[in-house]
């Protein structure tokens, strides 16, 4: 799934640049998470209703 793709790449970014993860970066990680997984819900709903 794109959206864990994106949170795991986000996470291991955050982690080799502050060396440590902190709640801010947590929480900013979660909120592009979300967003990830709301355009992917978004993209399959308009694929899905295209097709007909």
């Amino acid at each position: 799934m794109r959206a864990y793709q994106v949170l795991h790449t986000d996470l291991n970014r955050r982690r080799d640049f502050t060396g440590n993860l902190d709640k801010i970066s947590i929480a900013i990680s979660m909120g592009t998470w979300i967003c990830a997984l709301t355009v992917d819900w978004l993209l399959a709903i308009a694929s899905y209703s295209s097709s007909y």
